[in-house]
């Protein structure tokens, strides 16, 4: 399982962007988009500091693309 957190610049978890908010991401996959239950994307921070914090269980992140 991975899931994916953005925090602004102190470190404090982005409302609607925490991990308790994100749709959670098995198995094994290429090309996979995160969702947090809210339907927001990153594209609503544009233009802000965001840290991404990731939570893995069992799993192996090998890269990752912000587009």
């Amino acid at each position: 399982m991975i899931q994916v957190e953005a925090a602004d610049e102190s470190g404090q978890a982005i409302e609607g962007f925490s991990f308790d908010d994100m749709e959670p991401l098995y198995g094994d996959s290429l090309g996979e988009a995160v969702r947090w239950k809210s339907g927001a994307g990153l594209e609503r921070l544009e233009g802000r500091p965001v840290r991404l914090r990731f939570r893995l269980k069992d799993a192996d992140l090998y890269a990752f693309q912000v587009v």
